[in-house]
């Protein structure tokens, strides 16, 4: 008797539909420990592929943003005083103004191609842009300035770039038809940003001042641009077939196709969140981060994304099949091995 009844309660577990439902969350549970360790191996795969990016994009050039060009003149703040209070020695404060162009215009062209490092392939470029456009003489009569508190004799045109090392040609402006050569560094106050300028001196002597110059240099991933003119268009076109725009202005006319991309943004002042001309720079650093817009080149078909994805959806993947096979065996009464569920699980 005794016998039978543990025969009975054992055939009653193995038939018990409660039973077979932890039964199977058991196993789901245990397969999330191999897929654990391939996702650690996707994270490792990850970390390598973006260490060996950013080795070559160190080398080759960084996602280019140009911001400029702009009309920096120093000027002697007499409002505030500074100094050796110790000394008993103090005097005005040296503030730099800042002058964007009426009208930038700036057309260019990226050619992509793919470099490699180990298994890896990094897409970057070579961007040949020209800009142009007209400056109005810088006038600070809407400011508490003395005429000749202005140092003119330091004034210049300062033009951005993040990664100016990357270029690849030495570039002249043309300044109302008078060819000037650049100097390293974007100017005497922003000796923390990397870019060249220009010692504009006695060249401030007109009414308004057409400027040309052409840029070439390498970078990687995207290039972006600054809408600093009170009407801007950039006009960019390249060979990549897969770009992502981005950025606080998208193009106003775009173009893609398998042979590249065209596109075509135009920005007027008033969208921007800051003024034509400032009289302390350090009010417009924010804003001009905020008001880039550009292009970035990805990957159509990322392989570390979509193995990401799949992992994170896995246990949709399992469930669904256990679900599938429970059913089988609840309708059409065909019996599942727990062994058959684990083989099935491990395949997947």
């Amino acid at each position: 008797m005794n016998g039978m009844r543990k025969d009975s309660f054992w055939e009653s577990f193995k038939n018990s539909h409660l039973m077979k439902i932890l039964l199977i969350g058991f196993l789901i549970l245990l397969l999330q420990i191999p897929i654990y360790q391939i996702r650690g191996v996707i994270e490792e795969r990850q970390q390598t592929r973006e260490d060996a990016v950013k080795e070559v994009t160190e080398k080759w050039g960084r996602s280019q943003s140009l911001v400029g060009p702009s009309i920096i003149v120093p000027y002697i703040n007499r409002s505030s005083e500074t100094g050796n209070w110790r000394q008993g020695q103090y005097g005005p404060k040296v503030e730099y103004a800042i002058f964007l162009p009426e009208e930038l215009k700036v057309s260019g062209r990226l050619d992509s191609q793919l470099l490699y490092r180990g298994i890896y392939e990094i897409p970057v470029y070579r961007m040949s842009v020209n800009m142009n456009g007209r400056f109005s003489c810088p006038d600070f009569s809407e400011w508490v300035v003395e005429p000749n508190d202005v140092l003119w004799g330091r004034a210049y045109l300062s033009m951005r770039i993040t990664d100016a090392w990357a270029m690849t040609k030495s570039p002249k402006l043309l300044w109302n038809d008078r060819q000037l050569d650049f100097l390293p560094s974007s100017g005497e106050y922003g000796k923390n940003y990397e870019g060249i300028h220009v010692k504009l001196g006695d060249d401030l002597n007109a009414e308004t001042f057409n400027f040309s110059f052409p840029l070439e240099l390498n970078g990687s991933v995207g290039a972006f641009f600054v809408p600093f003119g009170r009407d801007t268009e950039v006009q960019l076109d390249s060979d990549w077939n897969s770009p992502s725009f981005q950025g606080t202005w998208l193009p106003k006319n775009r173009e893609v196709g398998s042979d590249g991309f065209k596109a075509t943004w135009n920005v007027p002042f008033l969208s921007r969140n800051y003024a034509q001309k400032l009289p302390v720079l350090t009010d417009l650093e924010q804003n001009i981060i905020e008001s880039k817009f550009g292009v970035e080149m990805v990957s159509p078909v990322d392989h570390y994304v979509m193995s990401q994805r799949s992992v994170k959806y896995q246990i949709l993947f399992l469930v669904l099949t256990f679900a599938t096979l429970w059913l089988f065996e609840v309708l059409a009464k065909i019996r599942v091995h727990p062994v058959q569920y684990l083989l099935i699980g491990v395949g997947m």
